[in-house]
């Protein structure tokens, strides 16, 4: 079959992005965003303290961590649509079992497959195939995959609720999972495939990429879609690019802890819960936004633009937190806007390694710079935590947030530079 696709026919390009919302937004959103609701209910069902609970998941995060060393190894190695459908069916499996654990070892066996299958699922393979199928509207695709788990998460939140109200926890936990791994497994099944090429298909988008490249410089050489001009950029300055999204991963993860202290932060300052629960609800309204609209402003002003945006607009509603006398509506912006930090956490770096990897590669990068915002995860909180207990504020935390946000700006300006310097450079 030639590499060609069928005019006025779907391309299979968005099919692969259906099955990545279902994966995802069952995943990361039926199952991990919908967590907390049951928390309340296991620690009263057992007696548990809230930090006896949280500690039995600590293994979670230290197992994804291990886990993501192999995962873009085992994607290579194996069929990619068995790996993620069988990782699939093992995290939701976890929410099946979860219901039947009374004892403090059950849940931390449970956490521990947990966390091993979540790093085949969270942060690797949405990108990776969002890479591989999208030459035109990667950014717009990334952001509605990554929009599926607030929309999965808000949508059936309310239905767990009531089921633990009326069954009871452990039986909400089983209809969880089963919930999750009907709206997954099916779809992984049905579309994903690895790459294009092995349906004999180019992009979504090469096509016309390609032949307007061609006009533009007058030749009709053959372009290599996994590849492209990413050959041009020596090894060494790849992994000099990939150290800085390391740590870009890891800031960006820290500066998202923001929206979750909301309540906190507004009871501290005076203002009543329920206040603090609708400010937490505008930075999850500016979450799910600014992961569609900075999807499509992606496609359109490029990465280096789009971030910088995303990026500095965060340091204004930071400075907004910091003054006590700040009038709601003005705390209410702050909100939203700092519910961006989600997003730029997910969709920033997987679009700069887009810039100078692809392919398999681009799959190593991705699971590397992962096992940055899974240490941020697990420990970014705790020391936040302990900087607000130490200092008796949440002040010094936002101060060190936008310390944080301007060095992510100045990785960006690095690894992103503008057009003419870049072309000088080549």
């Amino acid at each position: 079959m030639g590499q060609t696709r069928v005019k006025n026919k779907i391309h299979h390009a968005w099919f692969i992005l259906a099955a990545c919302c279902s994966f995802f937004g069952a995943m990361m959103g039926i199952c991990s965003n919908c967590g907390g609701i049951f928390t309340p209910a296991i620690c009263s069902d057992l007696g548990w303290s809230l930090s006896k609970l949280n500690s039995a998941g600590i293994v979670n995060g230290g197992t994804a961590i291990l886990m993501l060393f192999v995962v873009d190894k085992i994607y290579r190695k194996y069929n990619t649509k068995l790996v993620l459908a069988l990782m699939a069916f093992i995290y939701s499996g976890c929410y099946i079992l979860r219901g039947l654990c009374h004892t403090y070892l059950d849940f931390v066996l449970v956490n521990i497959v947990m966390g091993g299958s979540s790093a085949f699922l969270f942060y690797v393979p949405v990108p990776m195939l969002i890479n591989a199928w999208f030459e035109e509207k990667r950014g717009t695709a990334m952001g509605i995959a990554m929009l599926s788990s607030g929309i999965m998460g808000a949508l059936f939140n309310p239905v767990l609720n009531h089921f633990i109200l009326q069954n009871g926890w452990r039986v909400a936990s089983f209809i969880n999972g089963i919930i999750a791994m009907v709206v997954s497994v099916p779809m992984i099944l049905l579309f994903i495939v690895r790459k294009p090429q092995d349906m004999g298909l180019l992009p979504y988008g090469a096509r016309e990429k390609e032949a307007a490249e061609e006009e533009t410089s007058g030749s009709n050489r053959v372009v290599n879609h996994e590849a492209r001009d990413y050959v041009r950029i020596p090894v060494s300055e790849k992994k000099k690019k990939f150290k800085f999204c390391f740590v870009l991963s890891i800031i960006t993860l820290v500066v998202s802890i923001t929206p979750g202290n909301l309540p906190y932060f507004a009871a501290e300052i005076g203002l009543s819960s329920t206040t603090g629960a609708a400010l937490l609800s505008a930075s999850l309204f500016g979450n799910m936004a600014s992961k569609f609209i900075l999807g499509i402003v992606s496609d359109k002003f490029g990465p280096r633009t789009t971030w910088l945006c995303s990026i500095t607009i965060v340091i204004p509603a930071l400075f907004i937190l910091l003054n006590k006398s700040a009038p709601l509506a003005l705390l209410f912006a702050a909100a939203f806007i700092n519910g961006t930090t989600a997003a730029n956490n997910t969709m920033v770096v997987p679009s700069i390694i887009s810039t100078f990897s692809s392919g398999e590669e681009y799959a190593k990068f991705i699971s590397r710079c992962s096992i940055g915002t899974m240490i941020a995860s697990t420990f970014g909180g705790t020391i936040v935590s302990l900087i607000h207990d130490s200092c008796g504020s949440f002040y010094p935390v936002f101060v060190l947030f936008i310390v944080l946000s301007l060095i992510s700006i100045g990785i960006i300006l690095y690894l992103l530079p503008a057009k003419k310097a870049a072309k000088a450079a080549l």
